[in-house]
């Protein structure tokens, strides 16, 4: 069993980037939006959304055009995956096969400051992130 893990996102596919981003300052008053960064291995513009400092953030993500993630997009899938940053990812990724999910290859993320994430399917086909925290140095 996975212990650690705290809720760090709802990713969320868009087909304009900078229209959802001011579909959100529109709608929530203190809206914090990051940069947008380019994950080129992955084919994707992401950035994050908070309604307030440390809430669980938004991930708006745009696929390029002929990708998979794109496709679903199309067929009017909007809601992608959620997030969750964890202490230990190779014992998460452990425990998360153990309980029947299928995990993807882990891979670094130029949004989470190249920390290691790893996506994975649940029995149930969900799509859910794990992110390694940031280790503090003692």
């Amino acid at each position: 069993m996975i212990e650690d893990a705290r809720m760090h996102h709802v990713g969320c596919l868009v087909a304009d980037m900078e229209a959802a981003i001011c579909d959100h300052r529109a709608l929530w008053s203190l809206a914090e939006v990051s940069e947008i960064f380019e994950i080129q291995d992955q084919s994707v513009r992401v950035c994050f959304v908070r309604t307030q400092p440390g809430a669980v953030a938004l991930e708006i993500v745009q696929p390029a055009a002929g990708t998979s993630l794109h496709a679903l997009l199309g067929r009017g899938v909007s809601l992608y995956h959620t997030g969750y940053e964890i202490n230990d990812l190779d014992s998460a990724m452990s425990h998360a096969t153990a309980a029947g999910c299928r995990c993807m290859k882990p891979f670094t993320s130029e949004a989470f400051d190249g920390r290691r994430c790893v996506f994975l399917y649940t029995p149930g086909k969900l799509l859910i992130e794990l992110i390694e925290a940031r280790q503090v140095m003692a």
